[in-house]
């Protein structure tokens, strides 16, 4: 049911080798199935948020959660944006309070990203609609000749 909703889940020892994942982290990630080197998902991680995604992991490395947002690179051969994901990660700590390995989830939040996107897009056009009506108000108010507005359909208005 996991795979379906794109809820990738994971498992990763304290040196950075994948120790399980299902197939929606893998087909969230990009990662190949074989890949096994130690920290072979960061070769993975967007630019951007490699700084990010190494802070989180030294937090759970101590011991502690984290849940934060993150982008994978675009898978390769295709035209794809990057992949934003919510990632939320602990720590299985063993008896002896040593960190065994790190497990957690990704959520595919790419949708709710596009939606933000969109919004703030919205917004930027909506305030510069606003500056350019202010300043033709200003301009309209200050100048000492008068203006016609020719309004489709209408004339002179």
């Amino acid at each position: 049911m996991l795979d379906m909703m794109d809820v990738g889940v994971f498992e990763i020892d304290p040196t950075g080798k994948l120790q399980y994942a299902n197939d929606a982290w893998f087909r969230l990630s990009g990662h190949a199935k074989d890949a096994n080197e130690d920290f072979a998902f960061m070769d993975l991680v967007h630019p951007e948020d490699e700084a990010l995604v190494m802070s989180q992991w030294n937090t759970l490395i101590q011991g502690r959660p984290v849940s934060f947002e993150m982008r994978w690179k675009p898978h390769e051969n295709t035209l794809e944006s990057a992949q934003w994901v919510l990632a939320s990660s602990c720590p299985v700590i063993g008896e002896s309070g040593e960190t065994l390995s790190i497990s957690g989830i990704t959520i595919d939040i790419n949708g709710q990203k596009k939606s933000e996107e969109a919004a703030a897009a919205r917004l930027e056009a909506l305030e510069l609609a606003k500056l350019s009506e202010r300043k033709f108000a200003r301009f309209a108010t200050l100048s000492p000749i008068a203006i016609y507005i020719k309004g489709p359909d209408k004339g002179l208005i």
